[in-house]
């Protein structure tokens, strides 16, 4: 059980850190830097 948890866990972690570089990516091409 707990290495399901910590296994979530990572990839709940990972899918923010994506969705934010996409995130920062698509403003930062809107601004045009």
């Amino acid at each position: 059980m707990e290495k399901l948890q910590l296994l979530a866990m990572v990839q709940a972690y990972t899918g923010i850190g994506i969705g934010l570089m996409v995130g920062l990516g698509a403003l930062g091409a809107c601004v045009g830097v």
